[in-house]
């Protein structure tokens, strides 16, 4: 049973073999011929040249249609689905003018080793974006000095006495030389003030290690740099404020009221004027003149009087001052504090 059997399967073994291997060549030929269609999404990488560091890069990303025989295609949709293929294209120095360059994405710029035989067989259309814009520029380092920075104000009374210091007073700063040959100082990040007492403070503190650089075009780009040392001591002096009282003697007062106020007013006759002392800060106060000073009373609760056709009140009001915005901490006095109005219902 067996040998028969046997002698069934290989009998004519030559051509039952031929046969096989002609149906597998057309297995393959057919999948050659028939096309397939996809669209890849892809990643954009751009290497500089040695010693130069990538500004900007206008896209990073992109999409490129391939097409060609099916099992090839399928097998790079596969690579695909489980990394994103990568256009990789290496920049040369001599490409660059004035650091910029405009590159159109090729589909040479495919990261994968894909053998020559089977690339050719592949046809790359739609890609996006064709071109992006490519900034780079030189690595330098360069000595810069250290600016602290300070907010909030210490316990009131009390003052900065002079600029803040730096230990050490510049920094090495390391990076594109589209900014770093503009820049004039290193900032630190702000040492605060708040409720510091007189006497002499150190505080460590780190500096800004990234910088905006403006590109000409519109965009704007975050610029790390590598800074040595990435920390300072901030030394600063706080002293007692310095005070200064200043008299305005003769000072003409205004009043306010509502567009819509009802009755006529004027100040009493012979006391239009008043005194004015302003104490504070001496660089605040020195920079005050009879100008800045406004006093004025403010008339507009007097609008619910009740007064007769042809009749006047006087009233006596109290005189309020307009200070400039630099001086509001500044106390002042007024004298008299009280001025005159004189308020009169003109009538029909």
């Amino acid at each position: 049973m067996i040998k028969k059997l046997m002698g069934h399967v290989f009998s004519n073994f030559r051509l039952k073999a031929f046969a096989l291997l002609i149906s597998v060549g057309i297995w393959f030929y057919a999948q050659a011929r028939v096309t397939r269609v996809v669209t890849l999404e892809t990643v954009l990488t751009v290497t500089p040249p040695a010693g130069y560091q990538l500004v900007y890069q206008s896209s990073r990303q992109g999409q490129i249609r391939v097409s060609g025989p099916e099992s090839l295609v399928s097998r790079i949709r596969s690579e695909a689905d489980r990394a994103a293929i990568e256009l990789h294209y290496n920049l040369s120095e001599d490409q660059l003018v004035n650091g910029r360059v405009t590159l159109p994405v090729q589909p040479r710029w495919i990261r994968k080793a894909i053998p020559e035989r089977e690339f050719v067989q592949l046809k790359f259309s739609d890609i996006s974006p064709q071109r992006i814009l490519v900034v780079a520029s030189e690595v330098i380092e360069r000595s810069i000095p250290v600016e602290v920075l300070v907010t909030g104000h210490p316990t009131k009374g009390l003052r900065l006495s002079a600029e803040p210091a730096s230990r050490p007073q510049e920094v090495s700063v390391r990076g594109p030389a589209l900014l770093v040959e503009t820049m004039k100082s290193v900032p630190t990040e702000p040492v605060e003030l708040w409720g510091l007492t007189a006497g002499a403070h150190r505080q460590r503190t780190s500096l800004q290690g990234a910088r905006e650089l403006a590109l000409g075009n519109g965009e704007k780009v975050r610029i790390p740099l590598k800074l040595a040392p990435e920390h300072i001591i901030a030394e600063f002096w706080i002293t007692e404020e310095a005070s200064e009282q200043k008299s305005f003697p003769d000072l003409s007062v205004t009043f306010w009221m509502p567009a819509d106020f009802p009755y006529e007013a004027r100040l009493e006759e012979g006391k239009v004027k008043v005194s004015v002392t302003v104490n504070g800060p001496s660089d605040v106060v020195r920079k005050l003149d009879a100008d800045s000073l406004r006093p004025y009373v403010d008339i507009a609760r007097l609008a619910d009087e009740q007064l007769k056709p042809g009749e006047q009140g006087p009233y006596q009001e109290l005189v309020h001052l307009n200070l400039p915005s630099y001086a509001a901490g500044c106390t002042t006095e007024i004298k008299p504090d009280r001025v005159t109005i004189l308020l009169t219902n003109p009538g029909p």
